[in-house]
Parts: structure tokens; C-alpha cells; sequence
């Protein structure tokens, strides 16, 4: 009676096993292959983990990037804001916050970026680490200021022409 009940405990316990690693290995598949920034940033602010899209949005490595601290990437303008940022998280134990800045790529570009930042607790509700989700909006940000900046031109030649000038629409009106 003995054996069986411990052959019945291995039998659920390599079963319980299994799940996991198939669990992990959906994931691991999400995380990895994500067309989004994924990183896992640790209490005291420094980077634990992050996903190949995050590193390459960088220009680093996910060695080069693992236990920087997210100031040492993070453009100095918006400093202070990721900072406030954290203390906000850290003492309001918070689900989300979002921010909007700027990162540093190893070539000296400017990354803008949108981020999504979540704390993690444990099963005591005590915070483990952060983790966000952080979306490139560079080039959005440049096809925005590029149709500003057409629109200001056509608004000024409007303004400042001599002629008459009017819009027709496809019905003649």
C-alpha cells in the first residue's frame, strides 16, 4: 500500500512536471518572438530580463543590457520621469502605469518609445519586479512631425497668397 501511494505521488508529480515545462515553453515562445519590447526590471531598477526585440530596439545585447539600470539607457531629459515612475509603482503597489520617453541606442539615436509597466507581487502581495511591455513609436513620432510640418506649409502658402484660393469637393460644392 506504501509503494503504490508513492508511485501514485511520482506519477501526479512528473505529470505536474510536464505541464510546467509545457507551460514555460508557450512562454518562452511568446516572449522570445514577441514584435514588441518585453523586459523584467527588479525593484531596485536594474534590467533582469529582456526580449530580443527590446535588445535589438537598443542596438545591445541582452548580456550588454542585463543589470543596467534603466537610467543608464534611458535619455537624460526624461531621468527624472522614469525615476518619479518607479517611487509611484513602488509605493503605490499599483497594477499599471504608462509613460512615454526616450531610450539611448548604442549608436547615439534617439528611441522613442511607450511604455506599459506592471508590478509583480508574490503570494503575500509583496512586489517581486516589474514587468513591461515597450513599444517603438520613432518613426510613428516622425511620419507625425513630417505631416505637421506639411500641413503648416500648406497652411501658410493659404495664408500668405495673393490669390484666391478654394476647395472643391467631388460633388462640386
Amino acid at each position: 500500500e506504501q509503494k503504490e501511494k508513492l508511485e501514485k505521488e511520482i506519477t501526479i508529480r512528473k505529470k505536474i512536471q510536464k505541464e510546467l515545462q509545457k507551460s514555460e515553453s508557450k512562454y518562452r515562445a511568446i516572449y522570445d518572438q514577441a514584435s514588441i519590447g518585453i523586459a523584467r526590471t527588479g525593484l531596485d531598477g536594474k534590467l533582469l530580463q529582456v526580449n530580443n526585440y527590446f535588445s535589438e530596439m537598443l542596438g545591445l545585447t541582452e548580456e550588454e543590457l542585463c543589470n543596467k539600470h534603466v537610467t543608464e539607457i534611458t535619455h537624460p531629459e526624461d531621468l527624472q520621469k522614469t525615476i518619479d515612475s518607479f517611487e509611484k509603482k513602488l509605493s503605490e503597489k499599483n497594477g499599471k502605469t504608462n509613460i512615454e520617453k526616450r531610450y539611448i541606442h548604442k549608436n547615439g539615436n534617439i528611441v522613442f518609445v511607450e511604455i506599459t509597466s506592471s508590478m509583480i507581487l508574490d503570494a503575500n502581495q509583496q512586489p517581486m519586479y516589474f514587468l513591461s511591455v515597450i513599444e517603438n513609436v520613432t518613426e510613428k513620432r516622425e511620419k507625425d512631425k513630417e505631416l505637421i510640418t506639411k500641413s503648416a506649409k500648406i497652411n501658410a502658402i493659404f495664408q500668405n497668397s495673393s490669390h484666391l484660393i478654394y476647395t472643391i469637393s467631388k460633388d462640386g460644392i
